[in-house]
């Protein structure tokens, strides 16, 4: 298990650009722009995001490790119904 699995199915929040009033657009590596905000929105939404992610990649990879086959089950078999469902 590899972390970037996760950061592929839940990307991390980046500042992509800003407009004149001094608000900026969020967005990820798959969405150019997920929304407008503050600076200071921004930051708050990109920090929480990277924490939840960060928490999230220690209890995957935590839980591969302990139960691999069940992970498996959960995470991998999972991922290909979302993937043959859209």
């Amino acid at each position: 298990m590899k972390t970037k699995y996760i950061e592929e199915s839940f990307p991390r929040y980046f500042i992509f650009g800003e407009h004149k009033d001094g608000r900026v657009d969020i967005a990820t590596s798959d969405d150019s722009t997920i929304a407008t905000v503050s600076r200071e929105e921004a930051n708050k939404l990109i920090s929480d995001r990277d924490e939840l992610l960060d928490a999230l990649c220690r209890v995957a990879l935590r839980f591969a490790k302990v139960a691999p086959d069940e992970f498996t089950k959960i995470w991998y078999e999972s991922l290909y119904e979302r993937i043959e469902d859209s």
